[in-house]
């Protein structure tokens, strides 16, 4: 679920069953309608995030920005935040953002968008926050 400061509901992402090569989530807006697709791949060596419309043709694209990181991530865990992940937007084989886990003892992001993309700002904004959920940065590296 995402909310604004006024707790008023935006946008809300709901778990279809599961696949083997990836997750796939449905975003509905306030009045119930299905606004869109977030689709989590999976077996990759970094973490691929995509927007896709309701007939899964990818928009938009959010993967991490380093695959070295990635890899001593799964052998290391995140090493006291030095590792975190990164990730960077592309919407058409361009970059178009980042969304940054900052180092810190709480959890602070930075969400970077330089060109609006043609999809709406709530699931861009719910993709950032399911990879914060679904894939969080752990201390343990068999839990990646």
């Amino acid at each position: 679920f995402l909310y604004d400061e006024n707790m008023k509901l935006l946008a809300c992402a709901v778990m279809r069953p599961m696949f083997l090569f990836g997750k796939t989530f449905v975003v509905y807006d306030p009045q119930a309608r299905q606004v869109a697709l977030i689709i989590r791949s999976m077996f990759r060596l970094t973490r691929h995030w995509y927007i896709a419309d309701l007939n899964c043709e990818g928009r938009y694209e959010m993967s991490e920005t380093s695959a070295l990181k990635a890899v001593f991530r799964k052998m290391f865990g995140h090493l006291w935040g030095m590792l975190r992940c990164a990730y960077v937007f592309r919407e058409n084989g361009e970059e178009s953002g980042i969304f940054r886990k900052d180092w810190s003892l709480l959890n602070r992001y930075t969400l970077f968008i330089q060109n609006p993309p043609d999809v709406d700002y709530r699931v861009v904004l719910l993709m950032g926050l399911l990879a914060d959920r679904i894939d969080p940065d752990r201390w343990y590296p068999w839990l990646n």
